[in-house]
């Protein structure tokens, strides 16, 4: 009998020192630290919802084949495909965030549509999170870029929606077309978010981080289809000296996003 409560009692005994483990742990990071955590995944998935992914709409003539024809359209899931290029981007006030935009899948056929683009309009955001992506394009001098604030005119003008995640595939790409035809552009570029998550548990070997996914994608009007599907995903550490703000990270992401899409459009 002895034997078993020495043997039911360890398991418990495990239990509590996991816990008092756990405790000092926590201590050790600061009170505040989970407080922090949550305050800044509230605030980047905020920034997220704004919309910092890229969706792109061209009109271009070019034919399609039949297996771009078949990539996912705007709202698919982002698939886990193991890419591991993140960047390290610096801000103005010293802090940082980790970027990665997957163009590695793309087809010397999908690039070649892209590179028929010749203007876009860019979609606007509610909360202006398109506006350096429209400059850092623009500076560039590829495209001839038509500002956000051109095609919400031409959404209100037309009654059309601007909530992408409220609109079916068939309204979005009804309305993509729309906006090519009163504003001239061969593309229109939009944002879409996938998913947001954090990671902050103490027995990872990975830093409390909070990452969020977006999903770029490239729908030609002639063919009603989606030539490609670009994964971008921004990951900002939790706990640094120097956090960096939300509008830091958008302006960041924006600017990377802009150097990719332009080095396929070359």
């Amino acid at each position: 009998m002895a034997r078993a409560r020495t043997a039911i009692a360890a398991p418990a005994a495990r239990s509590a020192a996991n816990s008092r483990l756990r405790m000092l742990l926590w201590g050790f990071l600061g009170m505040h630290y989970p407080t922090m955590v949550g305050t800044t995944f509230r605030a980047l998935s905020r920034l997220a919802h704004s919309g910092m992914g890229l969706l792109v709409a061209i009109t271009t003539p070019l034919a399609l084949g039949g297996c771009i024809a078949a990539l996912p359209l705007i709202g698919a899931e982002v698939a886990a495909l193991g890419f591991t290029g993140f960047k390290i981007v610096q801000t103005t006030t010293g802090g940082s965030f980790e970027i990665a935009v997957d163009v590695s899948k793309l087809s010397n056929e999908q690039k070649a549509h892209i590179r028929a683009i010749k203007s876009l309009a860019v979609w606007p955001e509610r909360r202006g999170g398109s506006v350096s992506l429209a400059e850092a394009l623009a500076e560039a001098k590829k495209f001839a870029v038509i500002p956000p604030a051109r095609v919400a005119a031409v959404l209100k003008k037309l009654e059309l929606a601007d909530d992408l995640k409220a609109m079916t595939a068939t309204e979005t790409k009804d309305t993509f077309a729309k906006v090519c035809d009163a504003t001239g552009a061969d593309a229109v570029i939009a944002t879409k978010s996938t998913a947001v998550t954090r990671n902050m548990s103490i027995w990872s070997f990975e830093r409390a981080n909070i990452t969020m996914e977006f999903l770029t994608s490239i729908y030609a009007k002639n063919s009603n289809a989606y030539i490609a599907a670009i994964p971008v995903t921004i990951k900002v550490l939790v706990g640094e000296a120097k956090q960096p703000s939300n509008d830091e990270i958008l302006n960041g992401a924006n600017a990377e996003l802009a150097k990719n899409i332009l080095a396929l459009a070359r």
